[in-house]
């Protein structure tokens, strides 16, 4: 009986994942594959011709420490727009054409962000039905998709409800799990 109830709930959070991409796939399919590119205010003024400007010096072997396309010049690999050092980005870039790639980026740490959240409610014993509508909540609500020019801010907050999952963990008390979920 102890098997069942554990491989029950196995493929119960398997379909809440299951669900989510879905989800995922239905409102970003016109991204995933395609030649057209996220543009919006700052992603055609700075994100994708920094990303692009990376994407051609990782590719031709050069790690872009100047950047002379810009207000004279300005050293690229101290700015953080471009994500240089980000190592989806060190990797996309340098594989996938760059329409793909700056997209795939993007979608990635959504997903990533989505995942996390996933995780982290059911990590406070919600339900599969509360964690996803928790998920999809956090990963598409207004404020995540318009905050989408902002590349760099993605892909940094994608990482948030992981972390917070990993501090749930390390204080193991219920006490420390309550001031987590409430912060």
């Amino acid at each position: 009986m102890m098997v069942v109830a554990v491989v029950d709930e196995e493929s119960s959070q398997f379909r809440v994942y299951a669900v989510f991409c879905f989800l995922f796939l239905l409102f970003f399919h016109s991204s995933i594959d395609s030649d057209s590119i996220f543009f919006y205010l700052d992603h055609g003024f700075q994100n994708i011709p920094f990303k692009w400007f990376a994407a051609e010096s990782l590719r031709e072997g050069i790690v872009p420490l100047w950047c002379p396309y810009s207000a004279g010049g300005f050293p690229f690999l101290a700015e953080g727009q471009a994500g240089l050092l980000h190592p989806l980005n060190w990797i996309a870039f340098q594989v996938l054409p760059f329409s793909v790639a700056y997209n795939w980026t993007l979608l990635v740490h959504l997903m990533i962000m989505g995942i996390g959240s996933i995780r982290l409610f059911r990590r406070f014993e919600y339900s599969n039905l509360s964690s996803l509508s928790a998920a999809i909540a956090f990963t598409f609500s207004g404020y995540f998709i318009r905050k989408l020019m902002f590349v760099n801010y993605i892909q940094v907050f994608c990482y948030l409800p992981w972390l917070l999952l990993l501090v749930s963990q390390k204080g193991d008390s219920r006490r420390t799990s309550r001031v987590i979920a409430i912060a």
